[in-house]
């Protein structure tokens, strides 16, 4: 029973890292809309767009590789469990 609770937990996860994915795929779309190229090279503001845009890249690749490992962790508790 302690390997579905697992799986199931890890489910949840999975989820929520894959929601959070998608948070700040959306965010990083509306800022390309609203902020995208307004800016000089040498505008500050574009400075800031620019740290706005890093950010979300490393959440994304962050929020994916936390679902993956999610996702990971739930085929290793399921082939385990169909051992027994």
């Amino acid at each position: 029973m302690e390997e579905i609770k697992t799986s199931k937990m890890n489910e949840q996860a999975a989820a929520n890292a894959l929601y959070t994915a998608q948070v700040a795929a959306k965010l990083l779309t509306d800022l390309e809309k609203n902020f995208g190229s307004r800016y000089e090279e040498d505008d500050r503001r574009g400075e800031e767009v620019q740290a706005i845009r890093q950010a979300l890249h490393t959440a994304i690749e962050a929020a994916a590789n936390l679902y993956a490992y999610e996702l990971e962790s739930i085929a290793f508790v399921e082939a385990e469990a169909s051992k027994q």
